[in-house]
């Protein structure tokens, strides 16, 4: 599912490539999360409803196309001495890796059964809309009022795939889908490693570095940042073929297309991770240019086809980028384009915080190292990485130029992504040193090959322990509550749930599992997902309705006639109060006669509102 499309597009596109088989699989990989939201953007122009059929026999046509194209070149070829010989040394560690990133990721969250943290809600929400309408959607019921659905949705779409093929419930497909992108988003950094510093072993290093001894991306598993993440699998694969079509001497037309499927399919999974794409081109097509300039090579037919390739992805996004405008997004973007930013922006919002949470000290070392030894070398694409990262933080502070667009993206999401420009820098120092011993002693090598395997085990052991149970909105406690809740509740039970203000008080979100009520229960709450900021409601000023009725209830105490007929006229019948708790402390509701308990076990609590009983407090 997250290889074989992907896999067949190489074979029909790209049939004689020079990529060896680790580097096409992977390649395949990054390719498939790109097709996957192309599908469902295809799906909705042309009224195509997806499901499990479908899904599967999109599979059988993928493996059918690979046997067509491959089938017959593998039985000529096929040699079991002549495979094992052609893997060597890189080749092994970087199995060896991949398997032990694979095992760490899975065995870090076999527990968890609900997503962590707040934005895996509306991630999950999300999902399951597209589940249950089988492609794309505008209407977000029966879960909240809104009519436009304008969210980039590449990881939605991988999601619901895999719940169509293997009948895993949404809700725990979203976690798994979460560390197959995470190990993708390792792998992915291998052959734009080895392209950018010519080097396999560098090329090892860097997985090596993103995947265990780095904290990022692993801990995105936190947060459930999963989206950027999805977004960064497909970004080394679209430069990877954006630079392929550029250095080669005549228009290819595979590599191309395949660059522009990259691209497009980029577009529709992340909107910021595009931007961390374009940052790198304007870093690196100038010194591309200048070498070609040099030796006087169609400089224009570069040119003309690079820029075909963005002009064609965005003519097949253009549906999509016309469905955006339907929503908020545009508002807010011109919002911050005009420079209208508020205090909250600069000193939370786009807080730089502690850099070496995201990025060790060493691996900064080695990745200055790497830059300065690159340099020395004249490694210009080397070089060219350090420059992205400049570029990166000036997009997240374009105030230092006195530009506007500050809080389009913030510098959390750069630090976050830092680990990909890291790797590959600390790859080619690291790599250049173990290229140097394996030709000055060629036997030393297998003595490295080992030190490196007992370095990546070690840095495991780290990885371990990177769930933080800080993160876990939904616990085991809460999760008994929702079944209870699930089979003594009626269905049109509406709960009073635990919020704070966020995002410079623009929004609130939940503060428990409380927030969790109509995914995991079917009953409605008072806390919608993050997203009824950017979309358009159903109901008329909803946003302000639903800001307003927090901000009051926070103003009052529950027991004051002010507070019942807010729950009142908000069709509140019942309030939940997490393990994680918040606001509502359930000490003052057992004190008064408007609120019965209807459930406590642990630390939670369900209790049902009463309005018949005596007048509550002013």
């Amino acid at each position: 599912l997250f290889l074989l499309p992907g896999y067949a597009l190489l074979s029909v596109l790209l049939p004689k490539s020079n990529l060896d088989l680790a580097q096409q699989l992977i390649v395949s990989a990054g390719l498939t999360a790109a097709i996957a939201p192309l599908l469902l953007l295809f799906g909705w122009l042309f009224g195509l409803k997806l499901n499990r059929l479908i899904v599967a026999a999109l599979l059988i046509a993928c493996v059918s196309v690979i046997l067509w194209r491959k089938g017959s070149d593998w039985i000529r070829r096929f040699s079991l001495w002549k495979m094992v010989r052609r893997i060597d040394l890189p080749n092994i560690l970087l199995i060896f890796v991949s398997l032990l990133i694979v095992f760490i990721r899975f065995l870090v969250v076999r527990d968890l059964t609900v997503p962590m943290w707040g934005d895996s809600y509306h991630h999950t929400m999300i999902a399951q809309l597209i589940v249950h309408n089988q492609g794309l959607f505008n209407s977000w019921e029966p879960y909240v009022p809104l009519r436009t659905f304008t969210y980039h949705f590449g990881f939605h779409a991988a999601v619901a795939f895999f719940h169509w093929i293997t009948g895993i419930s949404v809700i725990r497909s979203v976690i798994i889908v979460g560390q197959i992108f995470n190990i993708l988003a390792v792998l992915t950094l291998y052959p734009l490693t080895v392209r950018l510093t010519e080097n396999r072993w560098s090329g090892v290093v860097a997985v090596l570095i993103a995947g265990l001894l780095s904290p990022m991306p692993m801990y995105y598993v936190n947060w459930g940042r999963y989206t950027q993440l999805a977004g960064q699998v497909i970004l080394p694969v679209a430069l990877f073929f954006c630079m392929e079509v550029a250095e080669h001497e005549s228009w290819d037309v595979g590599t191309s297309a395949l660059a522009v499927i990259a691209l497009a399919g980029l577009v529709v999974t992340h909107y910021r991770v595009v931007l961390f794409y374009l940052l790198f081109l304007a870093a690196w097509f100038p010194a591309f240019l200048a070498r070609k300039w040099q030796n006087q090579k169609n400089i224009w037919e570069i040119i003309l086809r690079t820029l075909a390739i963005g002009l064609v992805a965005l003519i097949i996004v253009l549906p999509w980028i016309w469905n955006i405008f339907t929503g908020r997004l545009p508002q807010i973007y011109a919002y911050l384009l005009r420079g209208q930013v508020n205090s909250f922006i600069y000193n939370e919002y786009n807080a730089i915080g502690d850099i070496t949470f995201f990025v060790p000290r060493y691996l900064i070392v080695l990745g200055i190292g790497g830059g300065v030894w690159g340099m020395i070398r004249r490694r210009w694409q080397v070089v060219v990485v350090m420059g992205w990262i400049v570029l990166l933080f000036l997009l997240a502070n374009p105030y230092v130029l006195h530009l506007p667009g500050t809080g389009i993206v913030n510098n959390f999401a750069i630090l976050i992504a830092l680990y990909m420009p890291a790797s590959i820098l600390s790859g080619f120092s690291l790599g250049s040193l173990l290229e140097m011993i394996r030709i000055k002693l060629p036997r030393a090598s297998y003595v490295v090959g080992f030190l490196l395997i007992v370095v990546a085990l070690l840095a495991a052991r780290d990885r371990l322990l990177t769930l933080d149970p800080h993160y876990i909105l939904v616990t085991k406690a809460d999760e008994k509550a929702m079944a209870w809740i699930r089979q003594n509740t009626p269905a049109d039970a509406k709960f009073l749930v635990n919020s704070f203000f966020a995002h410079g008080n623009s929004v609130i979100v939940g503060s428990d599992a409380g927030w969790w009520i109509p995914l995991l229960t079917g009953r409605a709450n008072t806390v919608p997902p993050i997203t009824y900021a950017s979309e358009t409601s159903l109901v008329p000023n909803y946003i302000i309705e639903v800001n307003e009725f927090a901000r009051k209830l926070q103003s009052t105490s529950l027991d004051t006639v002010k507070a019942l007929q807010l729950l009142r006229e908000n069709g509140v019948t019942h309030i939940y109060i997490g393990e994680k708790g918040g606001s509502i402390q359930p000490e003052k509701l057992l004190q008064s006669s408007h609120y019965r308990v209807i459930y406590h076990q642990d630390n939670v609590w369900i209790f049902e509102v009463n309005y018949g009983g005596t007048k509550g407090s002013d």
